[in-house]
């Protein structure tokens, strides 16, 4: 689940070459995401 979440993110990334604020608002909202996943799944 988590690679899929990571590779659909890498691909959005490298389809559109976006500013450098936007990919670390995405790894900064995917991390979050992560740690909530995690959390709920303990």
């Amino acid at each position: 689940m988590l690679s899929l979440i990571e590779s659909l993110v890498c691909r959005l990334a490298s389809a559109s070459a976006r500013p450098q604020w936007t990919l670390l608002a995405i790894s900064n909202l995917l991390s979050a995401a992560i740690v909530l996943i995690v959390r709920s799944a303990v």
